[in-house]
């Protein structure tokens, strides 16, 4: 027999991102929920705002499916706290090493991912600025 899957719009990341994601859990999951999930960002944390039904892929443009894996745990908490101060050291160093190299960037936030596995730096660039020239 199939394991039975569950749909959810979430709602994750420091911007509030909205997706959807898919979870095989046998628990059903309510708004407001705190979830553990996978997705193009990475490990994340998020908060459940419904079920998603076809007509929110269509209205909202949702991105594609991520995986919610569970409930938030004490641990997941810590570890996100942990990573806060992370996040900081890595904006200071971004933002130094702009400076530094005079680059026509601005450094707003920095995002690491539960497991640390990925960092997302949040930046404006100037408008004359070819992006293709900094790589």
């Amino acid at each position: 027999m199939a394991a039975q899957s569950f749909e959810y719009v979430v709602n994750h990341g420091k911007t509030g991102v909205l997706g959807r994601f898919l979870t095989e859990d046998l628990d059903r999951f309510g708004r407001g929920d705190r979830v553990v999930l996978q997705s193009q960002r990475g490990l994340t944390l998020g908060v459940v705002l419904c079920e998603a039904r076809e007509r929110h892929s269509v209205l909202l443009r949702l991105p594609s499916l991520g995986q919610l894996l569970r409930r938030v745990l004490p641990e997941d908490d810590s570890k996100q706290q942990e990573n806060k101060l992370l996040e900081q050291q890595i904006f200071g160093a971004a933002r130094d090493i702009v400076s530094r190299l005079k680059l026509p960037i601005e450094i707003l936030d920095c995002e690491l991912s539960l497991d640390r596995r990925r960092v997302i730096l949040q930046h404006l660039l100037s408008s004359n600025c070819d992006p293709a020239e900094l790589l």
